[in-house]
């Protein structure tokens, strides 16, 4: 896939595709843990931020460990990545997420 946004350089690094997966394992994560926390009676500002942590730092552990493993990307580029979905999904959280999430809590 190629845009024309990113170097030729970087294209190798499938860094798109990295992101988008640690997001969508943060996303689907969240439908496991989210209710499991909940269901816990803990606060619900610490249940998301909790679920949503923990399921970026897994997400980004496989996607690290994998894209490597299989020679898509090097550490420091599945580092980046992991960095930008993880500040992807935090500033999703600390826009609006959160607080709806709460109200519908």
């Amino acid at each position: 896939v190629c845009w024309g946004l990113l170097p030729e350089r970087l294209s190798y690094s499938y860094m798109h595709i990295q992101v988008l997966a640690i997001v969508l394992f943060s996303a689907l994560g969240n439908l496991v843990l989210a209710p499991l926390l909940t269901g816990e009676k803990v606060e619900p500002w610490s249940s998301i931020v909790l679920s949503h942590f923990v399921t970026w730092l897994v997400g980004s552990a496989l996607v690290i460990v994998l894209a490597s493993e299989f020679g898509f990307s090097t550490y420091a580029w599945s580092l980046l990545a992991s960095t930008l979905a993880g500040l992807l999904i935090t500033s999703a959280l600390a826009f609006s997420g959160v607080t709806l999430m709460v109200h519908c809590n």
